[in-house]
């Protein structure tokens, strides 16, 4: 249960992440890359652009000018530049990732009338390909065989991460971002108290569903 958020993060970035340099805690994390089967994410999302109507809808308002706004202000923030500093140091470089993740959007014209927009399908069709147990078996492993690993869960696990989070997570233009990752089927609110729960970190924001 320790890894379920640091697996979401791979997972989320794999499809669209750049070659990662050779450097410290990078190469356990490529190892991690590396079993996650970005080929599949990749034809699941092309899958859904073409007979999803809901996912062209969220990929649509997503590329679209209103949470491009909200995006750009968000990272303008101190507290957002405070904790990508800090993941940085730590060996996740955020920009690395959402580099990819826009190029990746930009090759993607959509144009739907669809009003419904939702990720969800696409979510549950993720989940289905990715080798959980051995993401599970490589995870113990570096804790157990790599100090620059185990360094680095500490950091991303700390009191420090948890006040950078939650000082991001109070910012209102964050709050606008989570409500409409909502409406689009993703609860990051959850998400984040899975975190919280699994850091042993306080002050959650809601309760965790069944």
């Amino acid at each position: 249960m320790k890894i379920l958020i640091f697996f979401a993060v791979l997972i989320c970035s794999a499809a669209s992440a750049p070659s990662i340099n050779d450097t410290g805690v990078s190469n356990d994390i490529a190892d991690f890359l590396e079993i996650v089967p970005v080929e599949k994410i990749k034809k699941i999302a092309v899958k859904h652009l073409h007979d999803d109507p809901e996912f062209q809808a969220a990929i649509q308002y997503i590329k679209g000018p209103e949470f491009s706004a909200m995006l750009l202000e968000l990272v303008q923030q101190p507290e957002v530049i405070a904790l990508k500093a800090f993941l940085k140091d730590a060996g996740i470089d955020l920009d690395i990732y959402s580099a990819g993740l826009c190029s990746f959007l930009e090759g993607v014209n959509i144009q739907t009338d669809n009003k419904e927009r939702s990720l969800k399908k696409f979510i549950e069709d993720v989940r289905q390909v990715i080798p959980t147990a051995k993401l599970i078996q490589t995870f113990d492993n570096k804790m157990s065989t790599s100090p620059t690993f185990r360094e680095f869960y500490g950091k991303i696990s700390s009191e420090e991460a948890h006040q950078l989070i939650t000082k991001v997570r109070a910012l209102p233009v964050f709050k606008r971002i989570v409500s409409e990752f909502k409406v689009m089927g993703i609860d990051l609110d959850y998400i984040f108290n899975i975190a919280y729960a699994v850091f042993g970190w306080s002050d959650q924001t809601l309760t965790p569903k069944p």
